[in-house]
């Protein structure tokens, strides 16, 4: 292994040293077993007209990335591989120490940041809109819920399969990721079917947790779920119920009254209020309508 690493390395050591003018492209990140690593690749115009990239690097980086051991880090592979007068330009995204690094150089090497990086900056700046926000939640939400469940996941799988539609997995964002919000919505949107099928499944998913999570043009409920705002539903049960005892003439609550805010009581109940929470509440509302 060390030999082929060596050829090779060799091969490419001749095919820069025949290229007159190298841009480099950096980039630091990190493994899943949280290390911390460089890479760099080399890119040219031979003399025959052949574009050419080779990653020179890829190694641990585990000092601090200031801009001055990332310099210094650059200049070490720069100077190993015999390129630094053939440098001309190093693209790296926009974090203000790979600029400063790059920029303290050499006057003779220009910064470039990434035009890929700038636009999915101002793509995460237009995500930030409220309303597109409040969707990535929803649907980020939604899928968090199947990732979480094996017994939604296995709904969900058998849904498609019984709709005869794509069986692939939903998947979840990675900030670091750039088109994962896209491809959450796409795969949402071929799975909507089934998705909906799950969710109206009683056996599978509760109603309170089918009203959390459902997607409807109509925000009213679920905006109020995510909020936990539930003070609000409960005063109006408590306005409506103190008006009939207002209009009470000695004899209680008109049956038909007493009918609808019994309705309201257990429907609000089962809706909004899981197992744990219901006993005080509906103790509290008992008081009134019975």
């Amino acid at each position: 292994m060390l030999g082929l690493y060596l050829t090779e390395k060799k091969r490419v050591a001749s095919d820069l040293n025949g290229i007159d003018f190298i841009a480099l492209t950096i980039d630091c990140w990190t493994s899943r077993s949280n290390e911390s690593y460089i890479s760099i690749t080399a890119h040219g115009i031979t003399n025959e007209w052949k574009i050419v990239n080779y990653i020179i690097t890829t190694e641990l980086m585990g000092e601090r990335h200031t801009s001055i051991n990332l310099k210094e880090k650059l200049l070490d592979i720069i100077k190993e591989w015999n390129i630094y007068i053939k440098v001309v330009c190093i693209v790296h995204d926009n974090a203000i120490n790979k600029k400063n690094a790059v920029c303290s150089m050499a006057p003779d090497i220009k910064s470039r940041t990434c035009f890929a990086h700038s636009l999915q900056l101002c793509v995460n700046k237009g995500l930030e809109d409220k309303y597109i926000n409040d969707l990535q939640y929803s649907v980020i939400t939604i899928v968090s819920h199947f990732k979480h469940s094996t017994v939604a996941s296995k709904a969900l799988l058998a849904a498609q399969k019984n709709l005869k539609i794509s069986t692939n997995k939903l998947v979840q964002s990675v900030k670091t990721r750039w088109n994962s919000i896209y491809a959450i919505l796409v795969r949402l949107n071929d799975s909507r079917q089934a998705i909906c099928s799950v969710l109206n499944d009683r056996t599978v998913t509760t109603r309170t947790i089918a009203l959390t999570l459902e997607l409807s043009e109509n925000p009213r409920y679920k905006n109020h779920f995510a909020d936990n705002n539930y003070d609000g539903t409960l005063t109006l049960i408590r306005n409506f119920i103190q008006t009939q005892l207002n209009l009470d003439d000695g004899a209680g609550i008109n049956p038909t009254d007493r009918d609808i805010a019994q309705h309201l009581e257990m429907t609000t109940l089962d809706i909004l209020f899981p197992d744990n929470e219901r006993c005080s509440i509906q103790n509290e509302l008992d008081i009134y309508v019975k």
